[in-house]
């Protein structure tokens, strides 16, 4: 669960959140890295995953945001998608 301060801090993570597909792409835009990993080890893509949000899902994928990245408790975003049962993303 994101903070207040994981909202403000990781601006890329907040807009997966929120499924913010207008402010990811101005993220990337800007130069901001997908690679970005907050306190819990997540990605923007494991948030957007775990929250099952597949425009945003979709925008970062297509970004080459990373597949294999592992959070604090070793699962990658492809991980999540399965454990929540969304097998489409």
């Amino acid at each position: 669960e994101m903070t207040a301060i994981d909202l403000e801090t990781f601006p890329l993570h907040k807009a997966a959140f929120f499924n913010d597909v207008h402010s990811i792409s101005q993220l990337i835009k800007a130069g901001r890295s997908l690679y970005e990993q907050d306190m819990h080890g997540n990605t923007a893509l494991h948030i957007s995953t775990m929250l099952g949000h597949r425009e945003a899902t979709a925008l970062l994928l297509a970004h080459n945001a990373p597949v294999k990245v592992k959070n604090c408790d070793g699962w990658n975003p492809l991980m999540e998608a399965v454990s929540y049962g969304d097998r489409q993303i």
